[in-house]
Formats: C-alpha cells, structure tokens, sequence
C-alpha cells in the first residue's frame, strides 16, 4: 500500500519495531543518453526511485562501486545512480570504468556510483529495475519527485520497505 514519505521517516524514529525502513518507488521510466556519445537518441529504461537507504536496508552490497548512502546522497547534492549488472553489461559492455562515468537522465546528469550485484534487479523483481536514483534527486531528473513528493504528507507516492528489529515478530 503506497505510503508519504513522511510516514517512511516516521516508521524509521521506531527502532523498538523496525532494524531499517526504506522508502522506493518503482517502474519509473528513464530517457538514458551517455554522456559525451554522439548524438543519439535517448533509451527507455525503467528504474526505481529509491531512498538512500534502500540497499543497506536490503543487505545488497556493490558488486563495483558503492551503494548509494544516506551520508552521501543528500538533497542538493550532485545526482547519482546505482546501476544494475544488466544495464552494465548489455549498455556499457561490461566497461571496467563504468563507475564515475556520467549518463544523461531525461536530460539531467548523474554520475555512476555502483554496480548492483548480478542478477539484483530491486526489491519488486516482478517489475525489474536497470536504474536506482536516490529520491534526493532533482525533480528534473525524475518528474515523479515533483511538487515536494517528499514533504507533502498527504502525497502518497512510495512504498515503504520495513525490517523487523531482532526479537520482534508478527503477530498471528
């Protein structure tokens, strides 16, 4: 059930309940163009909006690179991308200098910070995901981030991704 963010950050202040809570966003769609390639037209390419969080959360470490970090991905600073082992194989031929080359997203810059491991395709592989921008992107890379998604309490945008701190279960 789609949630604000807002309540995300509330569910993350219980700590007694949830060991990480993370917020995403999926089949988002991106026009892709490589920095600095001729002029071409932009690739479709589906991805997730995705809290800084996201994979430490889930326990997924870089394959290449880093992870995307609640430290380092801060509203206002430069855009990024984690990019899954697909996207880096079939679009950048596997290039061992993938990470800190720089793609252009619906028109925006963002530099490549990691490589998802292989066959990591996002928390929803039902709807797999080639891309992972922070959700502390620009809104000029990802629309849907528009209209102050993040504040708006009642803008109820994302799904939240909740861990369960050891020794809290479900009741039946």
């Amino acid at each position: 059930m789609p949630v604000s963010y807002y309540y995300v950050e509330q569910y993350r202040q219980h700590k007694d309940l949830f060991s990480g809570v993370a917020a995403l966003r999926t089949s988002v769609p991106f026009n892709v163009s490589f920095e600095g390639a001729a002029e071409g037209r932009p690739e479709r390419v589906f991805g997730q909006l995705v809290s800084p969080d996201y994979f430490s959360v889930m326990g997924v470490q870089a394959q290449r690179g880093r992870m995307l970090d609640p430290g380092l991905d801060k509203e206002g600073e430069a855009a990024t991308v984690v990019i899954s082992d697909r996207f880096w194989r079939t679009r950048m031929n596997a290039s061992p200098d993938a990470v800190g080359q720089v793609l252009r997203l619906n028109g925006q810059i963002a530099t490549i910070v990691g490589i998802a491991p292989k066959d990591f395709q996002g928390a929803l592989a039902v709807n797999p995901s080639e891309l992972f921008v922070p959700i502390t992107a620009l809104a000029a890379i990802a629309p849907e981030l528009s209209g102050d998604v993040l504040h708006d309490h009642h803008a109820k945008d994302f799904l939240a991704l909740m861990c369960l701190a050891p020794g809290v279960g479900l009741a039946k």
